[in-house]
């Protein structure tokens, strides 16, 4: 068994950490406010169709000093946190710490890797829905709990072995990939381009499947994050966008982007490095990306309006 820090409680966090400390790994949550009193006083409570899960008297803390070194972190903070602080985590790692980063952003290993260093980050994607519903309770929607993870550099390539271990527990689909950045953009062109669409339309992945004009508009939206991803060297297949299209075709309904939630909710969104990082990379590489640029501006204006 190991000791494993989770580096922010919401709903990724909760439910990968919820399904570890049932397979008996020491886990311990770096939260705050609201959220972190609640855990501190009831624990975490999980509402999932995979099954509900209560995890009274559990470890919980505001400082990562208090959690101290950990054999493995799971960084499940969204972009915006992550930007905000790189070397927050930096009192969990000692010399043989892996790092997981499971946020949507394929610049996510490399900002890591500049505060802790290559040696401890390796990179993963999380295919999951969850959501805080409130203080200290979370709700998971859909069965659906993945992790593919991988080192984006040799530095950091010893460590996945013993990964793949602690990871693989019952409730949660493992895998080690051999190009983690590849899968990174495989999954990162097909999100930021619902994050945006589903953002700027305020709707769900059934409605935008359902809708012929919005359909094609997340389409496109795919097509020309593709595009900068090859542009990047990325070897995203000629058929990307009907991959991609089957995958969202197999989404619960009411699935919904979380920067959606976000602007809903006034919080700060991860637009600069979804559409934005698209659109930054497209003009460095000469790609056109309307689609990006126009919904990422109406996004900025929605929330700078809002605020």
């Amino acid at each position: 068994m190991a000791k494993i820090a989770i580096m922010g409680a919401g709903g990724i966090g909760a439910v990968y950490g919820a399904r570890l400390a049932e397979a008996g790994h020491e886990v311990a949550w770096i939260a705050r406010g609201d959220h972190l009193a609640a855990l501190q006083k009831d624990g975490l409570k999980l509402q999932s169709p995979a099954g509900d899960a209560h995890l009274p008297g559990l470890a919980a803390s505001a400082d990562p000093a208090e959690i101290g070194v950990s054999d493995l972190v799971l960084h499940t903070t969204k972009m915006t946190a992550l930007a905000e602080d790189p070397d927050f985590v930096a009192p969990l790692v000692g010399d043989g710490t892996a790092v997981v980063c499971l946020q949507n952003g394929v610049d996510a290993p490399e900002m890591l890797a500049e505060a802790l260093g290559e040696a401890h980050v390796l990179g993963g994607l999380a295919y999951i829905s969850a959501h805080i519903i409130a203080p200290g309770v979370i709700e998971q929607v859909g069965t659906f709990t993945k992790i593919e993870f991988g080192a984006p550099t040799d530095a950091a390539r010893p460590l996945e072995a013993k990964v793949e271990e602690w990871l693989t527990v019952p409730g949660v689909e493992t895998t080690l990939v051999p190009d983690i950045r590849l899968a990174l953009w495989r999954k990162f062109c097909m999100l930021a381009s619902g994050a945006a669409v589903m953002s700027a339309a305020r709707t769900t992945y059934g409605a935008l499947r359902d809708d012929p004009e919005g359909k094609q508009l997340f389409m496109d939206a795919v097509a020309e994050s593709a595009a900068v991803g090859r542009a990047e060297g990325m070897a995203l297949p000629d058929d990307y966008v009907e991959w991609a299209m089957g995958v969202v075709d197999g989404f619960p309904p009411e699935m919904t982007a979380s920067m959606r939630v976000d602007l809903e909710r006034g919080k700060p969104m991860e637009l600069p490095w979804f559409s934005g990082t698209i659109a930054r990379l497209g003009r460095k590489h000469g790609v056109p990306t309307p689609v990006h640029s126009h919904l990422g501006t109406v996004l900025r204006l929605q929330q700078e309006a809002a605020n």
